[in-house]
């Protein structure tokens, strides 16, 4: 009995603990009600992080995303295009087995092309 009142007793406090980790990280993250928050823009000039480089605007980080996201979606096609054109191949491959394989009737009485053409099927 004395076990259970002690896990009991741990998940509570853990649960307090995690509780008020939380609360305090949400008051840090708020600003002062008293001051309003200031604009992205105003802070970025204020202190570039390298005064010989400009900081890239939005518009041109946007467009580099969306260049990436592009570059990304070509690689993903093509990589599903080679995966088609192998398994187009493979299907291709079988299908030419099955026909050997299918013109291959062993008979008491063949000819020499049929009995090559046997070993040819046979042999894949």
């Amino acid at each position: 009995m004395d076990l259970s009142k002690t896990v009991a007793c741990t998940a509570v406090v853990l649960i307090i603990a995690l509780a008020a980790g939380h609360a305090f990280a949400q008051g840090a993250a708020k600003p002062p009600a008293g001051k309003p928050p200031a604009p992205a823009a105003a802070k970025s000039a204020a202190s570039p992080a390298n005064p010989a480089t400009p900081a890239p605007e939005p518009d041109d980080e946007l467009d580099a995303q969306i260049e990436q996201e592009r570059e990304a979606m070509r690689k993903r096609e093509a990589e599903e295009a080679r995966r088609l054109a192998a398994e187009e191949r493979v299907a291709a491959e079988k299908q030419r087995r099955e026909d050997l394989l299918r013109r291959c009737v062993i008979r008491p009485v063949m000819t020499d092309a049929d009995i090559d053409a046997c070993r040819v099927a046979y042999r894949l």
